[in-house]
């Protein structure tokens, strides 16, 4: 054991991230009124959804077996009229894990919520955020990501003990006295930004009207190092910064989310 643990630290860090996982965490942050929540029922039709949900989580930490309620529908929107999170979840393996997710939050002081997928990529995955980024539309959405879940896990990850190769990290020593990573220069790590906003690496984004506000619509579009950037519907943005999810830890992708981070001012506007 004392010779592996010595190896680790000629790897480097970013080696975990060679052969990810395929889930996949497509999340966007939306206007949210609980009176028109009628307004989310698309993204719940079975030919929309990524998954086939058998279980529904509530915020008390209870499941109820979709089977179970005589309307599987007109109890989710009551959940969501009173500001309630649920949960849906796909099959689950034998360790009671479902691969495939579907949460819906929000917050009533300031009428905003979260859709997060938790899913398995796919070849044709594409098809599926482009529909529901077009099922939302830039009256809802605030921001959105696309983004692999072993990477975000990765490049926040602040316990040094939680490492499996050591290279390369920057560590200290926190007032409990144990073992920290210095996470502050990596461009995809997490933070929040002005306006109830955040920001993360990803292999796409999305910028809807109130996004606006902090960074000017013409200036994302000048962003000049994407793959692509367009306006897919008026006053709603998406830029794809990687041809692959799973892109985001070689030094030229590093540099990319630098450049990109650097060009909204996100470290000007964190809070």
């Amino acid at each position: 054991m004392w010779g592996l643990s010595l190896i680790d630290q000629f790897i480097p860090w970013q080696k975990a991230f060679y052969r990810p996982s395929r889930e996949v965490s497509l999340q966007f942050g939306i206007h949210y009124d609980a009176v028109d929540v009628e307004g989310l029922l698309p993204l719940l039709h079975q030919d929309i959804l990524p998954l086939v949900p058998e279980t529904i989580g509530l915020d008390t930490g209870r499941e109820i077996r979709i089977a179970a309620l005589p309307n599987p529908i007109e109890f989710i929107l009551k959940q969501l009229r009173n500001y309630n999170s649920i949960t849906l979840y796909g099959e689950k393996n034998s360790r009671g894990i479902s691969k495939k997710e579907l949460n819906i939050n929000s917050n009533p002081s300031t009428k905003t919520g979260l859709i997060n997928y938790f899913v398995e990529y796919t070849p044709d995955f594409h098809v599926f955020v482009d529909t529901v980024a077009e099922l939302l539309g830039p009256e809802r959405i605030r921001q959105g990501y696309l983004y692999s879940y072993d990477y975000a896990g990765l490049v926040d990850k602040r316990r040094y003990a939680g490492y499996t190769y050591k290279k390369g990290l920057k560590t200290y020593i926190d007032d409990h006295r144990e073992k920290m990573v210095d996470i502050s220069d990596r461009p995809g790590g997490f933070c929040w930004v002005k306006g109830g906003f955040s920001f993360r690496g990803a292999s796409d984004y999305w910028f809807g009207p109130a996004f606006f506000e902090l960074v000017p619509k013409a200036h994302i579009l000048a962003y000049p190092y994407a793959i692509s950037i367009q306006e897919i519907a008026p006053d709603l943005v998406h830029v794809k910064l990687f041809e692959s999810v799973f892109g985001g830890l070689r030094d030229d992708e590093v540099w990319v989310h630098q450049t990109f981070r650097d060009h909204l001012g996100i470290d000007q506007l964190k809070v």
